[in-house]
């Protein structure tokens, strides 16, 4: 039906640029922590290029993704081989007892010492060993820390906690805590063996403690979790944050866009924006409208001429100025990317005497779908004219046929109107 139209237009001699100039790729920015910029009446330059853009999405929990009608996050970073921590050699353990040996096989009773430092050496052991067991929990308060939610209100707040975790798991501070563990178990096994068995009690939970925490299993665990912190902060490090669509071509009158935020793991819908249109501009468009339109030409009406009661000629009644009528338009408008669109338009209308007429002229297109038409131009109107052919040049009877007649002709004359536009863009 378009193409119809726009043959019409054509043949009336009307032309009009139908290709869109492509003007620079757009971008729609959706942003869930600043509801006031989010896109409200968009527009795009037709034929163009636009992405849509969603900001502050956690990368480590969601994904984002928009459709269009009219027509992943994954992260791959290597990381360096970390060395195997090599278990230092227990200490040699050394006598405590005080002995004395003669030349002469005199032998001195050895005298039993108790450490009185014991108590000392395992609180800090005990520190140090709390060091060990916290930073074994620290994998876990990060997991949850970056699941917590899908969107990210403060992004360098968000990094920053992220790298306090893999600082506390990084292979240095690993190493650190476990050497921190030998250091201060050293001078508990090293002690002899009365003050051992003084304080048996502290000695063996020690030797507990030590066995556990310096299992190979145990330390695997640990540099494990130590290189996973280090791939999530180059993953918190590197991530934009932000999705940004595909490139699509603005096509049609409008595109609605249906954004969403999806799990990076599975195919679930974690959140729904709100559905936005997006109005193409710069494009030509077809539409029909209907409704009032007022000519500044009429009909000539006459009446007879009366001398002695006999009709002798015609004299002209009050002039009529304005031809009222009821009549549909067909416009070809133009979106120049402004609240009111320009164009031509053609048409034809029924008067008071159910004759046809035939307008043509300019157009400004209102209101948010441009629905409400003004339109001026010219206008051919079928009205009535005085027929003389039995009439003289004043007028009066000149045969003897004295009846009024008139001759239906189009005449030109200036039109406007105001329509509404029929079609639901």
């Amino acid at each position: 039906m378009k193409s119809i139209l726009l043959t019409v237009f054509l043949l009336l001699g009307l032309s009009f640029s139908l290709t869109a100039q492509v003007g620079d790729e757009q971008i729609i920015r959706i942003d869930k922590f600043n509801p006031g910029k989010f896109p409200k009446n968009a527009s795009v330059r037709y034929k163009s290029t636009f992405k849509v853009e969603i900001v502050n999405i956690n990368p480590f929990l969601a994904k984002g993704e928009a459709t269009y009608v009219p027509t992943t996050y994954e992260f791959e970073i290597g990381f360096q081989q970390i060395l195997e921590f090599l278990k230092p050699l227990l200490p040699t353990v050394s006598s405590a007892m005080i002995t004395s040996t003669d030349t002469n096989e005199n032998v001195v009773t050895p005298i039993a010492v108790i450490d009185n430092e014991f108590p000392d050496n395992f609180f800090r052991f005990e520190a140090a060993a709390e060091k060990v067991k916290e930073t074994a929990t620290l994998r876990k308060e990060l997991e949850a820390y970056i699941n917590k939610e899908p969107f990210i209100a403060d992004v360098p707040q968000f990094k920053k906690e992220i790298e306090r975790y893999a600082n506390l798991l990084s292979i240095d501070a690993i190493k650190e805590n476990f050497l921190l563990l030998q250091s201060t178990y050293a001078p508990l096994v090293n002690s002899n063996s009365e003050t051992k068995d003084y304080y048996g009690s502290n000695w063996q939970e020690a030797e507990k403690i030590y066995e556990e925490l310096l299992s190979d299993s145990h330390r695997d665990k640990i540099y494990k979790d130590g290189r996973e912190a280090f791939k999530i902060h180059q993953i918190a490090e590197n991530s934009s944050y932000t999705y940004v669509g595909e490139s699509h071509q603005a096509l049609g009158d409008e595109i609605l866009i249906k954004p969403v935020l999806k799990c990076c793991k599975e195919d679930t819908v974690l959140h729904r924006f709100p559905e936005f249109s997006v109005k193409t501009t710069h494009k030509l468009r077809v539409n029909v409208s209907a409704g009032y339109l007022l000519s500044f030409v009429a009909d000539h009406d006459y009446a007879e001429l009366h001398e002695n009661q006999e009709p002798v000629g015609v004299k002209q009644l009050e002039k009529e100025l304005l031809s009222h009528s009821i009549g549909t338009l067909v416009h070809a408008l133009y979106d120049f990317g402004t609240p009111v669109e320009y164009g031509l338009s053609t048409g034809l209308s029924y008067n008071n005497n159910k004759k046809i007429n035939f307008f043509l002229g300019a157009s400004a297109a209102f209101l948010q779908k441009n629905q409400l038409v003004l339109t001026a131009g010219v206008s051919f109107v079928n009205v009535k004219r005085l027929d003389t052919s039995n009439l003289d040049e004043n007028l009066r009877f000149s045969t003897s046929d004295k009846e009024i007649k008139y001759l239906e002709r189009y005449r030109p004359g200036p039109f406007i109107g105001l329509t509404y536009n029929l079609i639901k863009k």
